[in-house]
């Protein structure tokens, strides 16, 4: 039995679909999809992105990595992922709007 999910696209248009798979990454376009032939095409059509999905945004706090030193699936925040891959690191003042980047770890 299928779930229904909400997904709220980029320019604010909200679809209701039935949720018969995860939502996915298109290999071609490196877009995520809905697996909803009507949704990803507007996806596709009018240059668009899922947003949130059931109201919750789909933009990553947090993500997981494998540590290939312990073997063990870890939990980090989207910027220390950015210091680990690259040394770069970010701070973000929401009371100014400021993004400040970070070099070195």
């Amino acid at each position: 039995m299928a779930n229904i999910k909400k997904i709220k696209l980029s320019n604010g248009d909200i679809y209701s679909i039935f949720d018969e798979g995860a939502l996915r990454l298109d290999s071609a376009t490196h877009k995520l999809i809905t697996g909803n032939s009507i949704v990803d095409q507007v996806l596709f059509d009018c240059d668009l992105y899922i947003a949130e999905v059931d109201d919750v945004p789909v933009d990553p706090t947090n993500v997981l990595v494998w540590d290939e030193s312990t073997g063990k699936v870890l939990k980090r925040s989207t910027n220390l992922l950015l210091a680990d891959i690259g040394g770069i690191s970010y701070d973000m003042d929401s009371d100014n709007g400021i993004l400040s980047l970070k070099f070195g770890k």
